[in-house]
């Protein structure tokens, strides 16, 4: 082996390594945005919950009230319940709508990552191409046009 060739073996080496560690990374965050948006989606369905026992509170509150009207208590009680159910209201939206948000950005990472496949794997064509025509030249190939065997070395070796 060469000292170019070892290099070049090096340079490819190093450049995997990035490559792994760029993607574990992007892996990772893909990940923490997906536990984000799942534990949004368990808050979602708590705070509706606890709209719905908020109601139930209100409406047995209101009947208490219509018996007793005096009781200026169950007033206090239907405000402060009825600020309860705004807060969960403001919540539930707010993180619906992070929510969202982070559904795109999740699409954008994996749409990236199907993007880099993609580019990768043409430029491993290339590389291919160009290492068979090197090969081709080296052998002495006259002909510039590919007859039936040269086609099918190159898509075996395309396919490799």
């Amino acid at each position: 082996m060469t000292q170019e060739e070892f290099d070049a073996l090096m340079r490819d080496d190093c450049e995997r390594t990035k490559k792994d560690k760029k993607e574990d990374k992007e892996d990772k965050n893909s990940q923490k945005l997906q536990l984000v948006y799942d534990f949004l989606a368990r808050l979602q369905e708590d705070l509706s919950l606890a709209n719905n026992l908020a109601k139930k509170q209100a409406k047995l509150i209101a009947s208490l009230q219509k018996k007793f009207p005096h009781v200026k208590r169950f007033d206090e009680a239907l405000e402060d319940i009825g600020v309860i159910e705004n807060i969960n209201e403001d919540f539930l939206s707010k993180s619906k709508e992070i929510q969202k948000d982070m559904k795109k950005t999740i699409e954008k990472f994996e749409n990236q990552s199907l993007h880099v496949e993609q580019i990768q794997g043409c430029l491993l064509a290339m590389e291919t191409l160009l290492e068979y025509t090197n090969t081709l030249a080296k052998d002495g190939h006259k002909s510039s046009k590919l007859n039936d065997h040269d086609m099918e070395v190159l898509v075996e070796a395309l396919g490799k």
